[in-house]
């Protein structure tokens, strides 16, 4: 056997190598088992790991986003989609080079502006935004104010979730900012986001394997 090690060029001794269990040879070895097995119980510990990670930054998110499903075409959304795309556009013709403010700024001010045009603004917050929009000369200046202003597709078709983040500063241009989408039709979100379609698969794969059961304490739906 140690001739036949040598032969191959193997360099392990003739003990470490993975001798099958089956009489016949057709089983696996027990090495290549034992480490199917650690794949497999560190697939289940990283899956876990996931779904507890995707729960604390739901409760994150919780407290520090603000958030609103409007619908598709509303002049809000249709600005910050653009503004989004735009700013893509852009970033393809300078080949890569490192943009001058984050997308999240041009998705603020976009919105800002279109919210300025919308008929159902009171005149208190058409203020609060005027005087928002006056102050800010480029998007840049709002790059230690405004955190998080993206817009994406929403569970519902048809309808988009437009999700802020700002400074202490800028809560009351955010507020009138809801209160004009909220009355003409959105609706603002509270609380802990629900779970996303992946959570709930990797949540229902490892309740198959045995690996997963609600606490009794869950409040998740």
């Amino acid at each position: 056997m140690q001739q036949f090690v040598e032969q191959l060029g193997g360099r392990r001794k003739a003990s470490e190598i993975a001798v099958p269990d089956g009489p016949d040879g057709n089983d696996k070895p027990r090495k290549v088992r034992a480490q199917q097995d650690k794949f497999c119980r560190l697939a289940v510990a990283g899956a876990k790991l996931s779904l507890g990670s995707a729960t604390r930054i739901r409760q994150h998110d919780a407290c520090l986003m603000h958030t609103i499903i409007v619908p598709s075409q509303h002049p809000v959304t249709l600005a910050m989609s653009n503004a989004g795309r735009e700013y893509n556009a852009a970033r393809l013709r300078n080949k890569g080079n490192k943009m001058s403010a984050s997308p999240h700024l041009f998705a603020w001010s976009a919105a800002i502006l279109a919210a300025m045009t919308l008929p159902s603004l009171t005149s208190t917050d058409k203020s609060v935004l005027e005087q928002h929009a006056a102050a800010t000369s480029s998007p840049e200046q709002l790059a230690e104010h405004v955190f998080v202003s993206r817009c994406s597709p929403a569970y519902v078709q048809g309808t988009y979730k437009l999700s802020f983040s700002v400074s202490e500063p800028l809560k009351p241009v955010l507020q009138s900012l809801f209160r004009v989408l909220g009355s003409e039709g959105g609706d603002i979100k509270h609380g802990i986001p629900p779970r996303s379609s992946h959570e709930r698969t990797v949540t229902k794969l490892l309740q198959e394997l045995g690996e997963w059961a609600p606490s009794a304490s869950s409040t998740e739906a």
